[in-house]
C-alpha cells in the first residue's frame, strides 16, 4: 500500500523481497537490497554487514578476522575480541610443539571457513597460563581442547560441550546464533595477566 508507494515497490514486484532503510530515508535509492538466500543466519550477516559499515572506526576490531587468530596477551585480545559489539569465540588449544596442535587447530580452521560470512572473531590460546584464567573466570572444566563464545559488550557467553569435532562446533554455533542456546551472563569481562618471570640475583 503506502509504503510500497512511497519506495517505488508495485504490483510487478517479486516477492518476498527484503530491502533495508535508515532512519530518514525517502526513496527505494536510500535503501540497500539483500538478494541473497532468505534463512536467517543469511539475512543476519547482511544485516550485520550494514551495521560494520555504520559502526565508527574507533569501534572496529582493529585486526584482520578472516581466520583464527592467536592469542597471546590482553592487548592483542582487547583488539581482536573486546573491540567489537559481535561475538568471539575463543578456542583452547594444546601448544604449538604438541603433536596434537596442527590437527585441532585445522578443526577450528574448518568451522571458521564455513563461518566465513561472519566477521566476528574466532581466536585461539596455547599459553596454560592464560588458559586457566579463562577456565577460572567462565567457571569451566579445565580440559583441552575446549571452547567458548563470548559476546562482550553484553558479557554474555556460552561454553562448548562435546567431542572436538567440526561439525559438531559449526552446530553449536548455529544454535547460539539462533537463540537455541540461553547464553549465561558474567559479571566482568575477561582480562588476560601474563606474569612476569621475576628473577634473583645473589649479590
Amino acid at each position: 500500500g503506502k509504503l510500497c508507494h512511497r519506495f517505488g515497490f508495485y504490483e510487478n514486484t517479486k516477492y518476498p523481497i527484503v530491502w533495508l532503510f535508515a532512519p530518514g530515508a525517502s526513496t527505494w535509492n536510500d535503501g540497500v537490497e539483500y538478494e541473497g538466500e532468505k534463512r536467517f543466519i543469511k539475512v543476519k550477516d547482511f544485516l550485520n554487514g550494514w551495521l560494520e559499515n555504520q559502526t565508527p572506526d574507533h569501534l572496529r576490531s582493529e585486526v584482520d578476522t578472516s581466520k583464527p587468530i592467536h592469542i597471546q596477551d590482553q592487548a592483542t585480545f582487547r583488539k581482536t575480541c573486546q573491540s567489537t559489539s559481535r561475538s568471539c569465540l575463543i578456542a583452547l588449544l594444546p601448544p604449538p610443539e604438541s603433536e596434537a596442535h596442527e590437527s585441532q587447530l585445522e578443526v577450528l580452521k574448518a568451522v571458521k571457513a564455513k563461518h566465513a560470512w561472519s566477521s566476528y572473531p574466532f581466536v585461539f590460546i596455547t599459553n596454560p597460563q592464560l588458559q586457566n584464567q579463562v577456565f577460572h573466570h567462565y567457571d569451566m572444566t579445565p580440559v583441552i581442547p575446549h571452547a567458548l563464545l563470548i559476546t562482550p559488550n553484553t558479557n554474555q557467553y556460552d561454553i562448548f560441550v562435546g567431542a572436538w569435532h567440526a561439525e559438531k562446533l559449526h552446530r553449536f554455533i548455529n544454535d547460539l546464533e539462533t537463540n537455541m542456546i540461553q547464553k549465561r551472563v558474567k559479571d566482568e569481562q575477561l582480562e588476560l595477566k601474563e606474569k612476569k618471570s621475576e628473577f634473583h640475583t645473589d649479590l
